[in-house]
């Protein structure tokens, strides 16, 4: 949860933002980021809207394709 400097990783601080942390490390969360502003700042840079985190989208895969890829490579290993 916390690094060696003493503030929050990027990881908790997403999980925290995102609602994924509950009961003891959510209230730790918390607790952190009413102290800490440097968290505080971050974690505010990390949800805001417009922020480069939240118009990160996961990959589409092309599960077709990907097959097709590893059969050829199974072909041109077996030739």
């Amino acid at each position: 949860m916390k690094r060696e400097s003493g503030h929050l990783d990027a990881e908790t601080l997403g999980a925290y933002i995102d609602g994924e942390l509950h009961g003891p490390a959510r209230q730790a969360a918390a607790d952190h980021l009413r102290v800490c502003s440097t968290c505080r700042e971050t974690a505010s840079a990390l949800g805001a809207p417009g922020s480069a985190a939240r118009q990160v989208q996961a990959p589409e895969w092309n599960v077709e394709a990907l097959v097709a890829r590893v059969e050829a490579g199974i072909s041109a290993l077996e030739a």
